[in-house]
C-alpha cells in the first residue's frame, strides 16, 4: 500500500502481502512483526507520528536528535519540540521517548 503525507510517498506495511510470502515459505508471521522481530521505527518531529500510532507502531516508535532525513544537525532539539509540541498522549510520548529506547538498547 502506498501512502502520502506532506508530499512524501511511502510503502506502509502491507500484512496480506506479508502473509502471502510467509506462507508460501511455509513459515508463520506474527500478530505482531514489528514487535516479534524487534524492528524500530525512526521519525523526526514533523513526521506524522499520530498516524504511525493508528498503524500499531506506539511500541516500536523512537525519535532523537541524531536523525533527520536531511541533516542531523538541523534537528538538535528534537526531544524538546516533540515533548512540547506533538499532540499525542503525555503516556505515548513517554513510550516513544523513554521506554522504547530503554527496550531497544537493554537498558
Amino acid at each position: 500500500m502506498e501512502h502520502e503525507i506532506r508530499g512524501f510517498r511511502f510503502k506502509s506495511f502491507d500484512e496480506q502481502e506479508a502473509r502471502v510470502r510467509h506462507d508460501a515459505l511455509g513459515t508463520e508471521l506474527p500478530d505482531e512483526p514489528f514487535g516479534a522481530w524487534n524492528i524500530f521505527v525512526t521519525a523526526q518531529t514533523d513526521d506524522d507520528i499520530s498516524y504511525l500510532l493508528t498503524q500499531g507502531l506506539g511500541d516500536n516508535l523512537l525519535i532523537g536528535t541524531d536523525y533527520g532525513h536531511f541533516d542531523p544537525s538541523s534537528d538538535i532539539d528534537a526531544i524538546s519540540v516533540f515533548r512540547d509540541t506533538t499532540p499525542i498522549s503525555q503516556p505515548a510520548k513517554d513510550k516513544v521517548l523513554h521506554h522504547n529506547p530503554k527496550r531497544l538498547y537493554g537498558l
